[in-house]
């Protein structure tokens, strides 16, 4: 027998559904977030901003290659292998190391970049609570602005 005080089944995926969507619509802005971030970077690697950043974006590429060729020349290394992965590893995390030690040294500033970049990353701290706001920061950055204005 069925009860009839349960919700049928027909009235229940649609609450699902509009939840998935609204997942799905978070997602979407934190990767299109997290892309004008990455923008950020490869528009402006050069700058001064990302000085760390940019020695450790060409480790990833100079450093894994000229192991490579190392062994080329020495084919019967024990742990070449090893060494390789281990290589790649180490400077893609070194990658982000200093990624992240130059982008939280840009937010800190009051420059164009540094406020659209700090835009990006609030908007990420409004869907994610993991990533940091520097809300200080803004707070601080723009309270000098109106003493400055004052003055």
């Amino acid at each position: 027998m069925s009860d009839n005080s349960s919700q049928s089944p027909s009235q229940d995926p649609p609450q699902k559904i509009i939840e998935y969507q609204k997942l799905i619509e978070e997602f979407q802005k934190e990767k299109a977030n997290y892309k004008r971030l990455w923008k950020v970077f490869t528009n402006n690697v050069l700058a001064e901003d990302f000085k760390y950043s940019k020695w450790a974006a060409l480790s990833v590429i100079f450093v894994p290659t000229f192991i490579n060729i190392y062994f080329i020349y020495r084919p019967d290394a024990i742990f070449k292998n090893s060494i390789r992965l281990a290589s790649v590893i180490a400077c893609l995390v070194n990658f982000r190391h200093q990624l992240n030690q130059d982008m939280n040294a840009l937010l800190k500033k009051d420059t164009v970049l540094a406020n659209q970049a700090r835009g990006y990353v609030q908007n990420l701290a409004s869907i994610d609570p993991s990533v940091p706001d520097f809300g200080k920061e803004t707070i601080d950055i723009y309270s000098t602005r109106i003493f400055f204005l004052n003055c």
